[in-house]
């Protein structure tokens, strides 16, 4: 990625200064008048020839040499290789996506169960408790005679 952005600053320098650089020589061949009525013309890009050359000398370092068609291969290629890991990158994004929604899922259900034993559990001691609180009023023996004798006439009609 850094060579990538390099690069990329590195061409754009280029393509600020070799205009400018075009000027720079054509001034240069001329002499005399033609000269002077050249620098009039292009005054402004004379002057800032040595900004542009700086900049695109401090990022070229010490290859000077101009190379924009590499430049774009190398570019293009790096460009390539990135688009092809932000894919690689996305697809682990998502399967981890994946797998933290089916962890989550799973405790989730985890949860669901628990919540229903203890609720099951809560409504049986409620039952019980009711059991027990009917035996001790003896409704319960009631109801047992009940059947009994229900059972017993069944049992008679046979």
């Amino acid at each position: 990625m850094e060579r990538l952005d390099h690069l990329r600053k590195l061409f754009h320098a280029y393509k600020e200064f070799k205009p400018v650089r075009d000027i720079m020589a054509e001034y240069g061949k001329r002499k005399g008048l033609a000269q002077w009525k050249y620098r009039k013309e292009h005054s402004e890009e004379l002057e800032r020839y040595d900004e542009f050359k700086e900049r695109y000398d401090r990022l070229a370092g010490a290859d000077k040499t101009f190379r924009p068609k590499k430049w774009q291969e190398e570019i293009a290629e790096l460009e390539k290789s990135v688009e092809e890991y932000q894919r690689s990158a996305l697809g682990s994004a998502v399967s981890l996506a994946t797998a933290e929604v089916i962890l989550y899922n799973q405790r989730d259900l985890e949860r669901q169960v628990e919540n229903e034993e203890h609720r099951r559990e809560k409504d049986r001691q409620k039952d019980w408790e009711q059991e027990a609180g009917k035996r001790q009023n003896g409704t319960d023996t009631e109801n047992v005679t009940d059947k009994t004798s229900k059972s017993m006439d069944n049992t008679i009609s046979l």
